[in-house]
């Protein structure tokens, strides 16, 4: 007997969508208001046809169709509609269903425990791109500009969870199945949630009861947490911040606290890649410290003189060897030939040297350079400092 391609929780859309099971990061170009929304799968029905039979003799199954939930921006509400399968393509394949415990466990000392649309996610990353063309402009990539924008047409408000309902709760029809056979002709999540948050639409609170498998919780974060970052913020502290997702600690200068629908991020300055960064603070652990710099070469001011050059070589040399053997980071201000000068953080550190005839002998630094993800070379009489991080790699 036919059986539903799609499960109750995934998240699907209408086939014209661009989006993949394998690829979420399109950036999306054009009129953003012919883009279908992501829906997920709240109700299956089968509907049967007793004229017709299968090869086992069983009943057939003429159609299968799908109840969808998505929010609206436009009209403030959360929307379903009932969809056929040959108008759906899976996005997200549901990995596992939420339980009636996960809502009732409560942290104290934290941020409340919210819920969303378990699209909210997805909602949240959207780019639309946008191009500036000048009037002699004859492909995009020529004299065009390129603005990114989040697309945030379907997000999903946040949800302050009120209650949870069983099935026979919320659904006391209980007509699951086709007459009086053991045939299953509807299909619905076990248990529901009832859920309150504000409609921006009618400017008043609005309440509305979702199928548990609709929703993702967003866990709330220690308040004792915050406090430390905004903290370190205000006193101009440095954070050792360690990921446990990925298991790498990165120094960071804190900049600010984020509330980005829900989710809390800490914003700062990556002293390892050289850019800012954000970090969900769901994922990291943190340390406060007053520096991250352990050592300094050279020890006075850099002077670009000959007499000069042979003690900082010897002193770049020695400070190099010494972070290498303790494998620790080091962080470089160098000037290339074109006399830009840049902060590069290094590992994986080796010291070689080039002897000319007409130079004399040139000492260069080969490392993996942490901003441009590659292994690139230094001259060491173009670097203008050093300093020895206190972070191991």
């Amino acid at each position: 007997m036919r059986k539903p391609k799609y499960k109750i929780g995934d998240i699907v859309s209408l086939i014209t969508h661009p989006y993949t099971e394998d690829i979420l990061s399109f950036k999306l170009s054009g009129d953003p208001q012919f883009l279908p929304p992501l829906l997920i799968i709240v109700e299956i029905i089968l509907t049967y046809d007793e004229a017709e039979k299968d090869n086992h003799e069983s009943l057939y199954v003429s159609k299968i169709q799908y109840k969808c939930l998505w929010y609206s921006s436009k009209s403030h509400e959360f929307e379903e509609t009932w969809l056929f399968e040959h108008n759906l393509k899976l996005i997200i394949s549901k990995s596992s269903s939420l339980r009636k415990t996960d809502f009732e466990l409560k942290e104290r000392g934290t941020t409340p425990t919210l819920g969303a649309l378990k699209t909210h996610e997805i909602e949240l990353g959207k780019i639309k791109v946008t191009y500036s063309l000048s009037e002699n402009a004859i492909e995009v990539n020529s004299n065009s500009n390129t603005t990114s924008n989040s697309l945030l047409t379907y997000l999903s408000p946040l949800l302050n969870i009120l209650e949870i309902l069983s099935r026979k709760e919320f659904d006391s029809k209980e007509n699951y199945f086709y007459k009086n056979t053991s045939y299953r002709r509807r299909f619905m999540p076990d248990y529901f949630v009832k859920c309150k948050w504000f409609n921006p639409g009618s400017n008043k609170f609005s309440e509305k009861v979702f199928p548990i498998d609709a929703l993702v919780l967003l866990k709330g974060v220690r308040i004792a947490l915050l406090n430390k970052i905004n903290t370190a913020i205000t006193n101009e502290k440095i954070l050792f911040v360690k990921s446990k997702s990925i298991n790498k600690t990165r120094i960071i200068i804190p900049q600010s606290l984020i509330n980005r629908n829900g989710a809390y991020l800490l914003k700062g300055y990556d002293a390892i890649e050289n850019r800012s960064t954000e970090h969900n603070l769901l994922d990291i652990k943190i340390v406060l410290k007053d520096s991250f710099i352990s050592e300094i070469a050279p020890t006075f001011n850099y002077i670009k003189l000959g007499s000069l050059r042979e003690s900082i070589i010897s002193e770049y040399i020695d400070i190099i060897k010494k972070a290498r053997k303790n494998r620790y980071f080091i962080r470089i201000k160098y000037k290339n030939l074109n006399d830009k000068v840049s902060l590069r953080t290094l590992s994986n550190l080796k010291i070689t040297k080039v002897v000319s005839s007409t130079d004399g002998t040139i000492h260069y630094l080969k490392a993996y350079c942490n901003s441009r993800k590659d292994e690139r070379i230094f001259k060491l009489i173009n670097i203008q400092r050093i300093e020895v991080l206190d972070l191991k790699y």
